[in-house]
């Protein structure tokens, strides 16, 4: 025999408590909740709903991990020069391929014709003196030393 839910609660639902009494756990939930725009309860919700989908998944975890490292193997690493394998990760030479300087500003602009011409054009006038940066520069120049 079925009973209803009691106290005014509709479809099966009813308010039930979950105590966390782990700090980072709490804290988990309140970031991916932040993330996602949803309540702690949705979050956690969700996130148990997913971890129960790939338990009940059948797929065995060893076996995905093999299968991601054979991709990783054909796919990736296959396409990394063999002279770089095995070098630690080095930040600078990414900005140096990408073309970024040492203050994290790119080092070279290509510019398409379109935007050399509007730089051109625009190296061109006179800049113009607006009333704020009249008062901008006088805040920022030295003073007198006579």
């Amino acid at each position: 025999m079925k009973v209803p839910w009691q106290h005014g609660h509709t479809h099966g639902e009813m308010n039930v408590a979950l105590t966390i009494k782990n700090v980072e756990v709490e804290r988990l939930a309140t970031e991916v909740a932040q993330l996602t725009g949803e309540s702690k309860t949705q979050a956690i919700r969700v996130a148990l709903q997913e971890r129960r989908g790939r338990l009940a998944s059948g797929i065995d975890p060893a076996a995905r991990t093999a299968a991601l490292l054979e991709f990783m193997e054909q796919e990736v690493w296959a396409h990394v020069p063999a002279d770089l394998r095995g070098e630690p990760h080095d930040s600078a030479r990414d900005d140096e391929i990408v073309g970024y300087g040492p203050d994290d500003v790119p080092a070279r602009l290509v510019l398409n014709d379109r935007g050399a011409a509007a730089v051109e054009q625009s190296l061109a006038q006179p800049p113009r003196a607006t009333p704020a940066l009249v008062s901008l520069m006088e805040t920022l120049a030295p003073p007198d030393t006579e």
